[in-house]
């Protein structure tokens, strides 16, 4: 009994899978009747903790390449080998099935259960246009596959790193730093391989590793990632400038907030994350202090438990970065500028972990600091905080802004209705402060049929006019 069950489970897979090859069921359907009958699902792949990246020692060069590019440990899994092995997917195939004893062929095409591909650089340029294609392209994003393979390259031969393999003779060796100048990927049978010439008949080396814990020194997590999509386009709120705007002036604050304060005017201002000419503005008028040392940065060093102060005159040349800046790819290679990456502030919390301002200093791997930040008093005494009438005026404009946003074209409203609920939200508002928060809205938001006179313009009507 328990063989005949056996057998009919075995015999309607092997059926699905013949009617599916023949294109009388899409592989939705395979599926569903496979899991109706209590069958394993034809497509699958390995769950965690099986294949993991970060239990292996060794990663392969196809996984390197996609952690330089993407520092995303999900799309290193999907490049491991092993993990490759054990996926099966469908794939849409045209095949000829011979007729006629075998003397002719009939034309037909379907869909077949495969194992994955060996990954190869070359499919990871592919599945990088794909990605960018569908814009799914992991947000810790740092550059193109063929520019983390012109990083990884650099770095073997300068010496950042070793890679293993087995030579010619069947031994384990290091490769020398000297052979990366005349190695090259190529793709031949389906699978990447490293020779000097493409016409080469041997492989020099083979099965090439790299230390995984060399790769995440060298090019480590992008923690500077916004923790919710769009950042880089929103709005730089009250709660961003939140260090700044508490009461009291005493201890420090983030070194990102503090040039967003100055972008803002103390949060006076409309301004978004990725302002770049706002953001150059803040950093001219701040970093001349902070490299004079009139204005102290402190940071805290690797390996150390405490703040300390940055020695002033080793800042002068250091290039500070606005938040999420992904266009300057020179910045994220290991022997790039020294620079300073900032992060847009989003709670205690996130900047306590890794959501914070780090410096990076030209050819060492990781940063040199983290958690920069400047005294409150010194940002106060020359940028201070808004009186409460300005505040007002502000939070009044912030409000009104996005009431245009919301409806650019259409005012749903008289104006006067929206100055009499203005005094209703913000108390202690004068009908002066009221007009020009609603001047300076306009200004931002370019709402031209906000300002026109009289009663909103009505939605069109359906009905025949008689």
């Amino acid at each position: 009994m328990g063989r005949k069950k056996i057998a009919s489970k075995f015999e309607l897979r092997n059926e699905l899978i013949s009617k599916a090859r023949y294109g009388e069921i899409t592989p939705q359907e395979a599926e569903a009747e496979a899991r109706a009958a209590g069958l394993e699902p034809f497509e699958r792949q390995p769950e965690l903790p099986a294949f993991d990246p970060l239990r292996e020692s060794r990663w392969t060069i196809v996984m390197a390449i996609a952690w330089i590019a993407w520092r995303d440990i999900g799309r290193v899994r999907e490049n491991c080998p092993g993990f490759r092995s054990e996926c099966i997917h469908w794939i849409f195939r045209e095949w000829n099935q011979p007729v006629e004893n075998g003397t002719a062929f009939a034309p037909r095409a379907g869909w077949f259960p495969e194992t994955w591909h060996e990954a190869t650089t070359a499919r990871l340029s592919i599945l990088e246009n794909i990605l960018k294609g569908r814009d799914e392209l992991p947000p810790t994003w740092q550059m193109t596959v063929q520019e983390a393979e012109e990083t990884l390259w650099r770095a073997l031969l300068e010496e950042h790193l070793v890679a293993e393999a087995v030579n010619a003779d069947g031994r384990p060796v290091d490769i020398p730093a000297r052979e990366w100048s005349y190695l090259k990927l190529f793709e031949e049978g389906k699978r990447d391989t490293l020779k000097y010439d493409a016409l080469d008949p041997h492989e020099p080396f083979r099965d090439v590793k790299l230390r995984r814990d060399d790769l995440m020194t060298l090019w480590p997590v992008k923690t500077n990632v916004a923790p919710e999509p769009e950042l880089s386009n929103r709005a730089i709120t009250p709660d961003m400038l939140a260090p700044l705007a508490a009461a009291g002036s005493a201890g420090y604050v983030p070194l990102g907030v503090a040039l967003h304060w100055i972008m803002t005017k103390a949060g006076t201002r409309s301004a978004t994350v990725n302002d770049a000419g706002g953001w150059n503005t803040a950093v001219d008028s701040l970093w001349p202090l902070i490299c004079s040392g009139e204005i102290e940065l402190i940071g805290l060093g690797p390996g150390r438990g405490l703040s300390e102060r940055i020695p002033p005159q080793t800042l002068s040349l250091i290039r500070v970065l606005p938040p999420l800046a992904q266009d300057n790819i020179q910045f994220l290679v290991l022997n790039g500028p020294s620079h300073i990456n900032c992060a847009v502030y989003c709670g205690e919390h996130h900047w306590r972990d890794d959501f914070n301002d780090r410096l990076y200093v030209s050819g060492r791997p990781g940063p040199l600091w983290t958690h920069l930040q400047v005294k409150k008093a010194d940002i106060l005494s020359r940028w201070p905080k808004p009186s409460p009438a300005i505040k007002t005026e502000a939070e009044c404009c912030r409000w009104l802004i996005d009431e245009m946003r919301q409806s650019p074209t259409v005012r749903p409203k008289p104006k006067a209705q929206f100055w009499k609920t203005a005094r209703t939200r913000f108390k202690a508002i004068g009908l002066r402060q009221f007009e020009r928060a609603w001047d300076k809205a306009l200004d931002e938001t370019g709402a031209a049929n906000w300002a026109k006179a009289g009663r909103p313009a009505r939605q069109q009507s359906n009905h025949r006019s008689k």
